[in-house]
Order: structure tokens, then sequence, then C-alpha cells
């Protein structure tokens, strides 16, 4: 990240996770209230309350929550937590009831509003290969402006969504995975978060199918070397590892020890933190500190 401007650097400066040998990232969203609806919430009832996930954030001392505008307005500008945990604004979304095979992500603030609540970085979800991804394309370019004209760090939530990506090999390949963060570095993205690929062998027939037909003599590599190519692809930009649905505690650690040596940069987990009660969610914070630092 030596390309980016001194302002950009001095953003994520302040975004490093202490407690953590290296320069490691590690991000609390809660933006799952908009993108799941309230359903999430549910598996840990306090959790609704954002600030449970302030609370979280600022005890640990992570790098910083992720927030949609109006959660950021009304509960993360309170004084106990605006000058203690760091804001990631999150610049659109949609609901729950929009149609995944035409994913597209509308924005819903923007950069400026980010930089004025006094945000560290902004996130924008981007859905490669989706059948709206021009419009995505269009709507990311000003976005991408914007955070250089102001100097603040753009963090890309690069997912395979649609039909076609459906179709062809599934949103959750290490074939589509590689080719997100591959997007990512392409358009201009400072970090991205990207899910784990799957830890199974494809199908042939999918491979064979053009993009992904190259991938083919590489099938029997091992999981971890999947996890290098997928790291590879996002190059210059510091890549991040989405924690997605629950898991259990050893899958967990598991996984962050395999992305961390294939040189994932941090972990951007929500649900698998928040959906713990808090102080079952405190103790597994200092264990992934640990792993990451191991």
């Amino acid at each position: 990240m030596d390309s980016l401007s001194s302002s950009k650097k001095r953003h994520l400066k302040k975004l490093i996770c202490p407690g953590i040998r290296g320069l490691k990232f590690l991000f609390l969203p809660i933006d799952h209230g908009l993108e799941h609806g309230p359903s999430d919430f549910l598996e840990n009832p306090p959790s609704i309350d954002p600030e449970y996930e302030l609370s979280l954030s600022m005890q640990c001392k992570l790098s910083g929550v992720v927030m949609h505008l109006g959660l950021a307005e009304k509960y993360w500008q309170r004084k106990q937590f605006k000058k203690r945990v760091n804001l990631v604004l999150k610049l659109n979304g949609k609901t729950f009831f929009g149609d995944d095979s035409e994913a597209f992500s509308p924005l819903l603030c923007s950069v400026e509003d980010g930089v004025k609540l006094g945000a560290e970085a902004v996130g924008y979800t981007f859905y490669v290969g989706s059948p709206k991804e021009a419009d995505d394309f269009r709507q990311f370019k000003k976005v991408r402006r914007e955070a250089e004209e102001f100097g603040i760090p753009l963090i890309v939530w690069s997912y395979p969504r649609g039909r076609i990506v459906e179709s062809k090999i599934g949103k959750d390949s290490w074939a589509t995975v590689s080719y997100a963060a591959r997007v990512a570095n392409e358009i201009g993205a400072d970090l991205v978060k990207l899910n784990l690929p799957v830890n199974e062998n494809e199908n042939e027939k999918e491979l064979n199918t053009s993009p992904f037909k190259n991938y083919l003599p590489y099938e029997k590599i091992s999981f971890l070397d999947k996890l290098f190519w997928v790291r590879e692809a996002a190059g210059a930009v510091g890549a991040l590892v989405s924690g997605g649905k629950y898991k259990n505690e050893i899958e967990l650690l598991e996984n962050i020890r395999l992305s961390n040596r294939a040189g994932f940069d941090g972990i951007m987990f929500g649900r698998n933190l928040w959906q713990r009660p808090y102080d079952e969610a405190v103790s597994l914070i200092e264990k992934i500190k640990r792993v990451i630092s191991d």
C-alpha cells in the first residue's frame, strides 16, 4: 500500500489493531441489520442494540466498527464512543428482499458524509458478475474519485453474485473468489473484504467453462495454496477475510490461521463475534489476536 496518499496512510495507521504482532486489521461490521434484517440478532438478543458492538469494539480495542449512516449518527456519535471507537461508514446497501440474481447495492450516503462524521474509512459493496455490474462500475467510479479527493481509505466488499456466477461455478468457489480479489485490485480499492472460498474440490464440468478452465490443472492443490492464490490476486490491495455465518470456535480460528499464513492483512467478522454472549466474544477476540500474532 506504498502508493497511497499520505492522508490515506494516516487514516489506515489509526485502524491498525493494537495487541497484534504486525500491521493487521480487525474490524467489527454491523451492516447486517439492513442487509439481513433484525433476524440475525435473535441468536443473541442484546446485540440488536448497537451499543453492544460499540462497547465490544471499545473494550477489545478493535480496528473499528462498520455502520450505515443512521446508526453512526444515532449511536457512534455518543460521547462515550466517538473518540474511542474508529468508524468505517458503509456507503451503499440493500435489503434481504432484493433479487440476488441481479444484485446491485445503491448508494445511501456519500464519502463526504463519512468525512463530516469523522470516519477513518468508507466501505462499498461491489457485486462481481451481476447483470447490474455496469451500474456498479459507474457508481463506484464516483465513490472512488471522492475518496481520492478527501484522502480517505476505501474498503470494497468484493462479492461474486448473480445468475451467471451461480450457473457457471458458484459464488464461493476459489475461482470466483480470486476473480473478485483481482477486480478489487483493478478498480482501485485500498482494502478488500473477501469471503473464504469453499474448502472442497470443484466440479470439473464447471471448471471447463471459460474463464475458469485454466484452474483445472491446479484443482488438487491444498486449501492453503488456494488461499495464497486468492491473496496474490488481490495484489497491492490489503485483503481482509470475511467471517460469514456463525461458525464454531475451532473452525473459525483455523480459518484465521490459514488466511494469516496466506498473507491476508486482517479480518472483518460480524456475526461470529456479536452473535456470541459478550464475555465469550471478548475471550474469542483475545484468541484471534494470539492466532494472528503467532
